[in-house]
């Protein structure tokens, strides 16, 4: 598994623990220490500082699943692509990736809040993504029971791809 963008280890805390391998990915080594840190005693994670919107060192079709939260909202809709064709590359036939992105705002849709937000839509990242053979088996604003954790409000999504 892949996290891109793990911040301080919030998800990470939920997903090592269904991960045989969890690899923490991001642009920035702050983060990679917070969470070699807060994870020193997690034998299946590794830490990758990539350049950009590149997984290097990940083995072609060799990740079962990617995930992203609070990360693409701030990623512009260029370095987006080109994570997709990243995720596409790693993934093996049948992987998901979940990935957190911004629905409309800065479109004049919503007005950004405080910080960049992306330009992207859930039509534009499904176009995105297609285009990169990666499949949209959902995309959702909402989640949890009676859609507690609701998107909405923020202008954002959750796609779901799969890699046929």
């Amino acid at each position: 598994m892949v996290e891109i963008g793990p911040g301080g280890g919030r998800w990470t805390e939920a997903l090592a623990p269904l991960a045989s391998r969890l690899t923490l990915v991001d642009v920035s080594e702050r983060p990679l220490e917070i969470c070699r840190e807060r994870f020193r005693d997690a034998t299946n994670i590794a830490y990758l500082l990539s350049p950009g919107s590149a997984l290097p060192g990940i083995g072609e079709s060799t990740i079962d699943a990617v995930w992203s939260f609070d990360v693409f909202v701030h990623v512009a809709p260029l370095d987006q692509a080109r994570y997709l064709s990243e995720i596409a590359r790693v993934l093996a036939p049948g992987g998901v990736a979940v990935i957190h992105h911004a629905d409309g705002r800065n479109r004049g849709m919503l007005p950004s809040r405080q910080g960049w937000r992306s330009p992207m839509s859930r039509r534009l990242f499904a176009i995105l993504a297609a285009e990169r053979k990666l499949s949209v088996e959902r995309q959702l604003d909402a989640w949890g029971p009676d859609g507690r954790y609701d998107l909405a409000p923020f202008g954002d999504a959750i796609t779901v791809l799969r890699k046929s």
